[in-house]
């Protein structure tokens, strides 16, 4: 690891000598009255040492080590552009100092934390362009530092650091296999080599880092949370409730509570999962009440949960519930896309397609590069026209319908409503697609891609996409659903048969799915 040289230890006892004077010289009773008007009362170690070290460099400016001192002193007090300051004096002297570029990597890494956590709510392409800028002069430091201590650890994780958070996987993973052949049990480095593993898709060999990692640190709940994270990825939800369960008991917070949540919600065990995500609620209503400052931040999280928590809801059938939870997220937050997206979904479920429509316009104008948004208004204005058609014939007579009053009205202009539904569908494959090619690991992108390929009467393409959502995560229920209509679709009655049936056992609250498999009973298999 890095040290100050011998000379710094002079300097240390010299400061430790003059805190020892200025302490006596605060119980003079002259020197009490001086300082209640000329100084800060009750001033922190930390401002003790930043005082004395500035001024012995007014009498020793050429003392690089007190500028590392005291930028150490400053960062630790967030004293951010000064320590900047005594970190680029060093530079100057001795541009490959390698302790001076190390700490202003670390000064400008918390510059850019401290912007980020200010920005969060309203973060522009200036803004970006600066952090982005610093964290380029970041790396630049570190990698000048390597120079003269190539094999140092501590440095080669701090630019694996800095360019994970880059963007930049692989460079991540060269430093981080260099510091882990030097110090191979080092904790924070097989941690981030297991997520950069993760985002390189070797999931195997992130998951043998974490299990080295926590073999020597099962309490650290950052790597029980990491674990858990990854084995949803592979479909163990039994295995990363465990660990979450655990580190739920270490230290209950929200990162934990949500990733809780969600994995009952991917077992499809939604009675569990509106729990945890009830107990996250309330976790995140004491940390607000507990921390004022921290009420922006408690309530995009409670947005967050009360959304997740109406995804529970609607997979139990719970719609009306579902709709509770939306609205909360919505009032928390006007612009939560994705909270309109799935009330109007509930809705669509109740047929009320006249508010359900209105809910998917403000979704896809605030998100308009959302391709489920377009696939989903679409196939809400299909079914609001069936519906219509049903109910036309079914007139007079008909005294049981459950849609609202004025479904007629779909029927007005049928050859408008068809082009903004190929529209729709086709805006929908185009950004699907993308999405698909970006991140093939996104089953839900594989599900609504191959739903509006199917609404668009592409069945084979439809069927072919449904099994790649299916082989991410083989308890998928809706994509069985969505395969077994583009089956049924395409005249393979048999097929739609079979997955409409495993949707059922996957999702048994969805009784739609038992009139669909009276459908594929009723045809003539025969055929096929």
């Amino acid at each position: 690891m890095l040290s100050f040289p011998l000379s710094s230890n002079v300097l240390l006892l010299l400061l430790r000598l003059l805190l020892a004077c200025w302490s006596i010289s605060i119980d003079c009773p002259h020197s009490r009255a001086t300082m209640a008007t000329t100084a800060t009362p009750n001033p922190s170690a930390s401002d003790v040492t930043i005082t004395y070290l500035t001024q012995y460099l007014r009498r020793h400016p050429e003392r690089a080590d007190a500028f590392m001192h005291r930028a150490t002193e400053l960062l630790a007090a967030s004293q951010l552009e000064q320590a900047l300051a005594d970190c680029n004096a060093v530079v100057m002297r001795d541009p490959v100092d390698p302790r001076a570029r190390v700490r202003r990597s670390q000064v400008l890494e918390k510059i850019v934390v401290d912007r980020l956590e200010a920005s969060a709510e309203s973060m522009t392409d200036s803004i970006a362009a600066v952090v982005e800028e610093m964290r380029r002069r970041s790396l630049d430091d570190l990698t000048v530092a390597l120079l003269r201590a190539p094999d140092e650890p501590s440095i080669r994780l701090a630019r694996a650091v800095v360019s994970e958070r880059r963007g930049n996987a692989s460079m991540a993973l060269e430093d981080l296999n260099v510091a882990l052949r030097v110090e191979a049990n080092d904790i924070d480095a097989l941690c981030l080599r297991a997520l950069v593993l993760e985002q390189l898709g070797e999931l195997t060999a992130a998951l043998h880092d974490y299990n080295t990692a926590i073999s020597q640190a099962p309490d650290r709940i950052n790597l029980r949370n990491g674990r858990a994270l990854l084995l949803a990825q592979l479909g163990r939800h039994r295995e990363a409730i465990a660990d979450l369960d655990l580190a739920w008991t270490l230290e209950p917070c929200f990162p934990i509570a949500y990733n809780r949540a969600m994995a009952y919600l991917r077992l499809n065990e939604f009675d569990a999962a509106i729990a945890a995500f009830s107990e996250a609620l309330q976790l995140v209503s004491t940390e607000a009440t507990n921390q004022r400052d921290q009420l922006p931040t408690a309530g995009n999280r409670a947005a967050e949960l009360y959304a997740a928590r109406g995804r529970a809801n609607f997979n139990a059938a719970r719609y009306r519930d579902a709709i509770g939870d939306f609205d909360q997220a919505i009032a928390i937050n006007q612009h939560f896309a994705e909270a309109y997206h799935n009330r109007a979904i509930a809705y669509q479920a109740l047929h009320e397609y006249t508010t359900a429509m209105r809910d998917y316009d403000t979704a896809v104008s605030l998100n308009p590069t959302s391709g489920r948004a377009y696939c989903n208004r679409a196939h809400a204005k299909l079914r609001r026209r069936a519906m219509a058609v049903r109910l036309q014939r079914e007139q007079p007579t008909s005294t049981t319908a459950t849609v609202e009053p004025h479904a007629h009205h779909a029927l007005e202009d049928e050859a408008t409503e068809r082009r903004q539904c190929y529209q729709d569908l086709t805006r929908a494959v185009e950004l699907l697609s993308d999405t698909t090619a970006k991140n093939p690991q996104l089953d839900w992108a594989f599900y609504y891609l191959g739903r509006a390929q199917r609404l668009l009467g592409r069945y084979e393409q439809a069927i072919a996409t449904q099994n790649r959502a299916i082989a991410l995560d083989a308890a998928y229920a809706r994509a069985f659903a969505e395969r077994g209509w583009a089956h049924l679709s395409a005249g393979h009655p048999r097929q739609a048969h079979d997955d409409f049936a495993k949707a059922v056992r996957l999702l048994p609250s969805r009784t739609y799915l038992d009139r669909s498999i009276d459908r594929c009973t009723n045809c003539d298999v025969r055929r096929v």
